[in-house]
């Protein structure tokens, strides 16, 4: 009883502070769904149905429903989608937690407020999608997953989301207890928050992109199964308990980089083998094994034209900025650097865009840059000639 008065109070407060004074709470129930008025509105308080698909209705006896309020759905073991109409704005912290037969949720076009905490330990999720004329959140790419449009900010994940490029930092709990089993956190990302993937118990591998920075408190404690972490040396802040020492993850990190000397410091594993730490470089800068060969390039069925270089300089921090003239019809280029004048022992790297910047260089040295453009033509990658080469040398 007392629980529920709290609960009550609550939610007066909160539609006091939304829709004035003007209005006397009280509490009814109709089709499995308990609520109070709040004036002419009602906020849900409580299921009693054993419905597998709710459905969150836009009114309930005449009355908009606004709100979802602390615990409504809580701990609904039969649950197994739920849908929200139109009219709610308001879903609260603790409104759709620990709901672990949940599959799928869907987000109406008129929700303008909801938590990462509010659907925390939905262990079978899979499916998020939110209304596309909602101008607080979306689900972009169909990402499986809820963002903040405004801050491009993952609110709430699941087991099945997939983090757009376009997303620049991760709530904290935005994952915590559901279903994940691995993720890739793209470059984009510059935090990760506060017990984000927390109690991820399924969760067993991580790759973090170069460019994220920060690694928030409890991030993946509680990963009991988390196997390995890449962490890239752009992390240059992590949390205290981030990870579960007493798991068997390895932290995959270069050598004197915060991530290492967080592993040694906390008595967690750690390894700098290279061809597990690369994973944490930006498609653009992974290394490609592609032939070297020009064979197909002067076929008389495909044509690719030659690449001219526009500029290759040395930039901040031992890299070279490189830049090139479109070329007609292309699907890439490669491009390829080497301390070498005959490009012996070089190395290459394949990209879409008309730029690339070379990183991790050697100072003092000087490098040779060249590029060519390619087209795909039934699967196969056709290659025009090499640009003429520049001379770059690494003074910065």
């Amino acid at each position: 009883m007392r629980k529920l008065a709290s609960l009550a109070i609550s939610v007066v407060m909160v539609a006091t502070s939304v829709f004035g004074t003007n209005f006397v709470a009280m509490a009814d129930s109709y089709g499995g769904f308990e609520y109070n008025l709040l004036g002419d509105f009602a906020s849900i308080t409580g299921y009693t149905g054993s419905d597998k698909d709710v459905v969150i209705p836009s009114q309930l006896n005449g009355h908009n429903v606004k709100f979802l309020a602390e615990h409504s759905l809580s701990k609904n073991k039969t649950m197994e989608s739920l849908t929200i109409e139109s009219n709610l704005q308001n879903i609260s912290n603790t409104a759709v937690q620990y709901c672990t037969s949940m599959k799928s949720l869907s987000i109406p076009d008129t929700v303008m407020n909801l938590y990462a905490e509010s659907f925390i330990y939905s262990t079978s999720l899979e499916s998020i999608t939110v209304n596309s004329a909602n101008k607080t959140f979306d689900s972009r790419n169909n990402c499986n997953a809820i963002i903040k449009t405004a801050s491009n900010q993952l609110m709430v994940g699941c087991k099945n989301t997939v983090i757009p490029d376009s997303v620049t930092s991760i709530a904290g709990a935005a994952f915590k207890g559901n279903g994940i089993t691995s993720i890739t956190i793209p470059s984009s990302v510059k935090s990760i928050g506060q017990a984000a993937f927390e109690s991820c118990t399924s969760l067993t591998s991580v790759v973090i992109k170069d460019g994220v920075t920060t690694i928030g408190t409890n991030a993946f404690y509680g990963c009991t199964n988390l196997k390995s972490i890449v962490i890239p040396s752009s992390v240059t802040e992590i949390g205290s308990n981030a990870f579960f020492a007493d798991s068997n993850v390895t932290i995959y990190a270069p050598s004197g980089s915060t991530a290492a000397k967080y592993a040694a410091a906390n008595g967690v594993a750690v390894s700098n083998d290279s061809s597990v730490v690369s994973q944490s470089e930006n498609d653009e800068n992974k290394d490609d094994d592609s032939s070297d060969s020009d064979s197909g390039s002067n076929s008389s069925s495909v044509s690719v034209g030659k690449v001219k270089l526009s500029s290759a300089k040395n930039v901040k921090k031992k890299s070279i900025l490189v830049k090139w003239k479109k070329v007609s019809g292309a699907n890439g280029y490669q491009v390829q650097y080497s301390l070498k004048k005959n490009f012996s022992k070089k190395k290459t790297k394949t990209v879409k865009k008309l730029k690339l910047k070379i990183k991790k260089l050697k100072k003092k040295k000087t490098y040779f840059v060249r590029v060519r453009a390619y087209k795909i033509v039934n699967g196969t990658k056709k290659f025009g000639k090499w640009s003429g080469k520049k001379r770059v040398k690494i003074r910065k």
